[in-house]
């Protein structure tokens, strides 16, 4: 059997987000403006939306979505005209904040206890949400049939995409965000002979049985989205968004669980500009230990400023960020939004600096064995029963671990 194309050698990536609502810019984005910002930063793979958070396709004839009306891009031009440059393509699909079926089928969105909607935005706690721009579809809702899984089938005959990532797939198994819609409620009665319970107690048994029974839904559900991309194209990579640091950790515990059905592993580390330096070998090491051996992490370091997206982070914070991400094992994934790419390009002439470098070294660090180390040893299912209600503090014990490993010049893994 031949090598997978993602184990071929270091993926340096670029990944392309057309984040408004409005599409500002989409009507300005073309193929060729992707493949020359990708041939201009030395990167050799491109990840783009196949259809984004609001219902809205970037490929033509989807029975399933409409297209969106200010798009020029074509993600199957996009495809052609990066294999002429020798580049791979990824797609986004299957996004469970979904505005366009929630306005069809409000009913078949994730709920909490009271009834609410469940959102990606963050709300004041006390404030209702009415009209949200990101409702979280449910997976156990006949949404899964009817869209998601034709979804990942579609896109990825539509585009011949190089593989599919599961982007902000989410379903949680925290009260807050837990679904207690009715499909949930149905499920879970008809697979553990119980209601899904009323009090949030890790005493009580109906809580406790929720909780592993909602992991299990998730993995399930990435199950069958695999194959039906293995399906579609055998040779098509297919990855998780696994957000190792945002949600209290949970998506890292998705991805030791479903290891068995992912080539590899987004390590989504949109927060490192918020926090320490330390974080991108940090998420790099955890989420190597939780997909397995010789399958790619991909850790992300965006072009832009967390809290100020259309703003160019500084040429050290992009270059060191790449350089810890490949030190760590990782393969970089440079993330940058359209509004970024009109507004402030200044970041790119950094990574195309850095991804150079990368590009020059890659024969020597692909296979290279890791110096000796530190090993940072934990149950992460210890941690989360017994700390289920306040997860900052075994995050952040690991986190400060680590940290001090790192001010002592000591390589640590997870």
């Amino acid at each position: 059997m031949s090598t997978p194309w993602w184990n071929r050698g270091l993926l340096r990536v670029i990944q392309f987000n057309i984040e408004d609502p409005y599409g500002f810019y989409a009507d300005a984005i073309s193929p060729e403006d992707l493949v020359n910002l990708a041939k201009k930063a030395h990167a050799n793979t491109l990840v783009v939306f196949a259809r984004d958070a609001w219902g809205r396709v970037f490929y033509r004839g989807s029975r399933l979505y409409p297209r969106h009306r200010r798009a020029r891009l074509d993600v199957a031009g996009l495809v052609k005209a990066a294999r002429r440059e020798g580049l791979r393509v990824v797609i986004m699909t299957d996004h469970t904040a979904n505005r366009y079926i929630y306005r069809r089928h409000p009913g078949w969105a994730q709920r909490t206890r009271n009834g609410e909607v469940i959102v990606l935005e963050h709300y004041p706690v006390k404030e209702r949400v009415r009209d949200p721009q990101w409702p979280q579809i449910c997976i156990n809702s006949p949404a899964f049939e009817t869209y998601f899984i034709p979804e990942a089938e579609e896109a990825l005959k539509a585009t011949d995409a190089d593989g599919v990532l599961l982007d902000s797939f989410r379903y949680l198994p925290d009260p807050p965000r837990a679904c207690y819609c009715r499909y949930c409620r149905l499920r879970f009665r008809l697979e553990r002979g119980l209601d899904l319970p009323t009090v949030d107690d890790m005493e009580d048994e109906a809580f406790r049985e929720a909780w592993e029974w909602r992991y299990h839904v998730i993995v399930d559900s990435i199950r069958r989205l695999r194959d039906t991309v293995k399906g579609a194209k055998e040779g098509a990579m297919f990855f998780y968004n696994s957000h190792p640091v945002g949600w209290a950790g949970r998506g890292t515990i998705v991805t030791e669980r479903a290891r068995e059905y992912l080539d590899a592993v987004f390590a989504e580390a949109s927060e490192t500009d918020v926090l320490t330096v330390m974080m991108l070998p940090m998420v790099t090491k955890l989420s190597q230990a939780a997909v397995g051996e010789g399958k790619p992490v991909l850790v992300s370091r965006n072009l832009f400023y967390n809290l100020r997206t259309v703003q160019s982070a500084t040429p050290l914070a992009v270059k060191q960020g790449v350089r810890s991400i490949v030190a760590s094992g990782g393969h970089p994934m440079a993330t940058i939004f359209s509004s970024q790419f009109f507004e402030d390009r200044r970041a790119i002439d950094a990574l195309a600096e850095v991804y150079e470098e990368m590009e020059r070294i890659e024969d020597k660090i692909v296979g290279s064995e890791p110096i000796r180390y530190m090993g940072i040893l934990y149950s992460s299912d210890t941690h989360e029963k017994v700390y289920w209600n306040a997860p900052h503090y075994y995050t952040s014990e690991i986190e400060g671990i680590a940290m001090m490993a790192f001010h002592r010049h000591i390589p640590t893994s997870s």
